[in-house]
């Protein structure tokens, strides 16, 4: 079964990203139970009724035939050529075309989460050689598709790319600061886990201002992950997988977790309700708490050597609020806090804009975006520091020298040995 379609913002992985700085891009998503592969998606994308009519307007119009075949052959990865398209680019789960003029970009990707799998679809148009950067114009045949699309019942709106793009303070700080940095960093990797309320596609006021720490990681060639662990069905419990106890038949929490591992910088990110973090943003962290009867190689808590840090936005009162709290969870299960590790961005209080809607004034906020771009480069700063030093010297840090009460019959993860 698939939910109903909705615009949604570029996962950041996704090959489309590379047109928002030159022209207009849209991005839109589904899910559907179970697992499906590209190879399958491309199949039923291009085999619907609908997209049958804008093949037979290529085939007369501009020249371009195409057939089940040749469908068949692009689902397979055995032709480069489709229709009006050519494959720019193909990824195990997502592939980026060009159409023959140059002017658009067409873009399909499937992504598996917790036993389903969210099929995306979006375009591009590359902006002109005068350098203009707008909308811009899709080609007669994509406009003609589009609108015979909306008159058959499927809703196409045009996405807002405001909050996509830096004010110019913020971008000429970062190119300069990006130019000659004290290090390099293209070896370190960052994830942001979106406590957001919102499951993808729905939009999330929260990634908005992740996208400016992210931008700044990207600029600098760090390896960055954005999820929403609301997507996935997480146990609430402390235990290391829940689905292996008699309370819980399902637990996405290890595939979380172990993203968490792999990653030099965490940034927990959260909106405010009630004057606090997500219930979200508190299960996440209960599930990391649950892992701390679990060592290092060095015989430390198992997040020694790693970086944390927050960043947060609402529409009521609360960021340092949540910081405290978020920061203190992170440092007490072994992550280093840098200096100046939260950033956030409150709305007036009462009914009003949030961070991405128009007007709000939170993407052109530069005392949010300085803050946000402190929290960056001290992560970076601390992370190169502890990966060149090997992490945390393993000396009056390690638990297994005390004989301080823990017991393996103990509930409470940090007590457990």
């Amino acid at each position: 079964m698939a939910s109903k379609i909705q615009k949604t913002a570029l996962p950041t992985f996704s090959l489309l990203r590379a047109y928002e700085a030159r022209g207009y891009t849209d991005g839109y998503c589904t899910i559907v139970d179970g697992s499906v592969s590209l190879e399958r998606y491309l199949r039923a994308f291009y085999g619907t009724r609908l997209f049958a009519i804008e093949r037979r307007i290529l085939m007369y119009a501009a020249g371009k035939p195409s057939t089940q075949a040749d469908i068949d052959a692009l689902a397979a990865g055995t032709t480069e050529q489709f229709a009006a398209w050519s494959v720019e680019r193909r990824e195990d789960r997502q592939i980026l075309l060009c159409d023959f003029t140059d002017k658009t970009r067409s873009w399909l990707m499937c992504e598996p989460r917790g036993g389903a799998t969210y099929l995306y679809f979006g375009a591009a148009v590359v902006a002109s050689n005068s350098g203009h950067r707008g909308r811009g114009k899709f080609p007669w045949y994509i406009e003609w598709a589009r609108h015979r699309s909306s008159r058959a019942g499927v809703k196409i709106h045009n996405q807002n790319t405001r909050d996509k793009t830096m004010t110019d303070q913020l971008k000429n700080i970062t190119e300069h600061q990006c130019e000659a940095p004290p290090a390099k960093y293209d070896d370190l990797s960052a994830l942001f886990l979106n406590c957001t309320l919102n499951r993808t596609p729905v939009l999330s006021h929260t990634e908005g201002l992740i996208g400016v720490a992210d931008s700044i990681f990207k600029a600098n060639g760090v390896k960055t992950e954005i999820i929403r662990p609301v997507d996935y069905e997480i146990a609430a419990g402390l235990g290391k997988n829940m689905a292996q106890t008699d309370e819980w038949a399902r637990d996405d929490w290890p595939e979380l977790q172990a993203k968490v591992d792999a990653c030099d910088i965490l940034i927990v990110c959260t909106s405010v309700w009630l004057g606090e973090k997500s219930s979200v943003c508190n299960r996440v962290l209960e599930r990391m708490y649950g892992y701390t009867h679990v060592f290092n190689e060095k015989g430390q808590y198992r997040d020694y050597g790693k970086v944390g840090a927050t960043l947060i936005t609402g529409n009521e009162d609360g960021v340092k609020h949540c910081a405290m709290n978020i920061l203190f969870s992170l440092s007490h299960i072994g992550y280093t806090v840098p200096p100046q590790a939260d950033a956030g961005w409150m709305g007036e209080a009462g009914p009003g804009p949030s961070y991405r809607d128009e007007g709000s004034g939170g993407p052109e906020n530069d005392f949010t975006n300085r803050n946000t771009t402190f929290l960056v480069w001290n992560c970076l700063h601390l992370a190169r520091m502890l990966k060149d030093a090997g992490g945390i010297p393993a000396h009056g840090n390690q638990p297994e020298v005390w004989d301080a009460g823990c017991h393996t019959a103990f509930q409470s993860p940090e007590h457990k040995r």
